[in-house]
């Protein structure tokens, strides 16, 4: 038994200092799946500091999970370095971003995209090998059947001016 006394306990009218939730702009999540298991990918734009190689400050380089049976998802930069949080400056043109899985069983996969704050783009996940485009919003799933292995070229993000955006 654990008891605080009456003298010791303080209490202020003070408000939260914290704001029920942020929202991030330009900020997108996916994850892959499998039997349960998932991983996940973050891409975002920064308006300062940002490059399209490695900055130390912005990026987290991937870390590959110790059970090689389990899937990972990542995204590439110019020079294929690999990247779980892969920050970059920010577009006003469409651009596209190449993705990376690993594959420890072959099977089927799921992408899924938990999160997109890209409010003036439209979000297409491109299935090289299938030529397949899928439109990315919230909670949007692409099953796919892939080998065993690491495959760099398979899939890619790209990034298109909404057309209700055109003129801004």
């Amino acid at each position: 038994t654990f008891t605080i006394p009456t003298t010791a306990k303080a209490h202020n009218t003070q408000s939260y200092w914290k704001s029920s939730k942020t929202e991030i702009p330009n900020y997108i999540k996916l994850n892959i799946e499998k039997d349960g298991f998932t991983d996940e990918t973050v891409i975002r734009t920064l308006p300062e500091g940002a490059t399209e190689n490695h900055d130390a400050k912005y990026d987290a380089y991937k870390m590959f999970a110790w059970d090689k049976t389990k899937p990972q998802l990542y995204s590439l930069d110019n020079n294929n370095a690999v990247y779980a949080v892969n920050s970059i400056p920010v577009f006003d043109e469409n651009k596209v971003i190449p993705l990376g899985i690993y594959i420890g069983t072959a099977g089927e996969y799921q992408i899924t995209m938990l999160e997109n704050n890209f409010a003036s783009y439209d979000v297409w996940l491109h299935d090289i090998l299938k030529d397949v485009y899928t439109t990315m919003s919230d909670n949007v799933s692409y099953t796919f059947e892939s080998e065993k292995g690491t495959i760099t070229n398979r899939f890619e993000l790209v990034f298109e001016k909404s057309s209700s955006n055109i003129n801004d």
